[in-house]
C-alpha cells in the first residue's frame, strides 16, 4: 500500500511540475485566466500531495508502535 501511495506522490508531482512550467509559458498580460486557474490547479496539487505525505507519516509512526 505505501508503494502505491509513494507512486501516486511521484506522479503528482510530475503533474505539477509540468502545470508550473505551463505557466511560466503564458504571458501575464493576455493569459491572466489561463494563469489563474493554473495556479489553482497546482495550489490543489500541493494539497494532495501533503495529505498523502502526512498519511505516509502517520503510517509510519503506526507501524513502529504496533510492532
Amino acid at each position: 500500500m505505501e508503494h502505491l501511495i509513494v507512486d501516486l506522490i511521484v506522479k503528482l508531482s510530475e503533474r505539477r511540475k509540468a502545470e508550473t512550467d505551463k505557466v511560466l509559458k503564458y504571458d501575464t498580460q493576455t493569459d491572466r485566466e489561463l494563469i489563474l486557474l493554473a495556479s489553482g490547479k497546482i495550489y490543489e496539487l500541493d494539497e494532495v500531495i501533503g495529505f498523502l505525505e502526512n498519511m505516509l507519516q502517520y503510517h509510519q509512526r503506526t507501524k513502529k508502535i504496533s510492532q
